[in-house]
């Protein structure tokens, strides 16, 4: 646990006062994934439906996401016709919904491209993390690289100039930028430590 009053990092500066502590990176860098997935209603139901689609680690999600972003037509045809033949009415009920509300919503849509961006980005960066090589300047730079890219993938939507907020604008505000925010300061508050050293 850390923590400057309480858990592992108090415990050793109270038995050695020079101690240095460093948490652990990649833990870290799923740390910052479950704040972003868990910063809105819009991304916790997004992988609400990932999960029920599949139960995955943060490690693997890249690839369940990005399997659904390029196979999602096949997925949700093989959802109606589970729901057309399944004897079970829970099944058929779910299989549906998924079909019909999630997988072809405008919000699901869009939420598999962002997270696919995202995770692609975050999943990069903990690989190289957990090179057994790695050094505290090069890991530095990386997370760097990575709120650059972040603030970078912020600015770089298409912004309306449009004074009433249409569902794209409400989406892009609500749900893209609250959680592309959210991934620069837990990054930034996760990470300021190393930038102490």
């Amino acid at each position: 646990m850390k923590g400057k009053y309480q858990g592992v990092q108090k415990r050793l500066l109270d038995i050695n006062p020079r101690a240095v502590y460093t948490p652990y990176d990649c833990h870290s860098i799923n740390l910052v994934l479950c704040d972003m997935a868990n910063s809105c209603p819009k991304a916790i139901s997004f992988f609400g439906v990932i999960q029920s689609l599949s139960q995955t680690r943060w490690k693997s999600r890249i690839e369940s996401v990005k399997a659904l972003k390029f196979q999602a037509p096949q997925i949700r045809y093989a959802l109606l016709q589970l729901a057309q033949t399944s004897e079970d009415p829970k099944i058929k009920s779910e299989a549906d919904c998924l079909a019909i509300y999630e997988i072809e919503s405008f919000e699901f849509f869009l939420g598999m491209t962002i997270w696919n961006d995202i995770l692609f980005a975050v999943n990069s960066v903990s690989k190289n993390l957990q090179s057994k090589d790695m050094h505290i300047d090069i890991a530095i730079d990386q997370l760097k690289g990575l709120i650059s890219y972040f603030k970078e993938y912020r600015e770089n939507e298409n912004v309306h100039n449009e004074t009433t907020r249409s569902a794209e604008e409400s989406f892009r505000i609500d749900y893209f930028l609250y959680i592309v925010d959210k991934a620069i300061s837990s990054i930034e508050n996760r990470f300021e430590q190393f930038q102490i050293y």
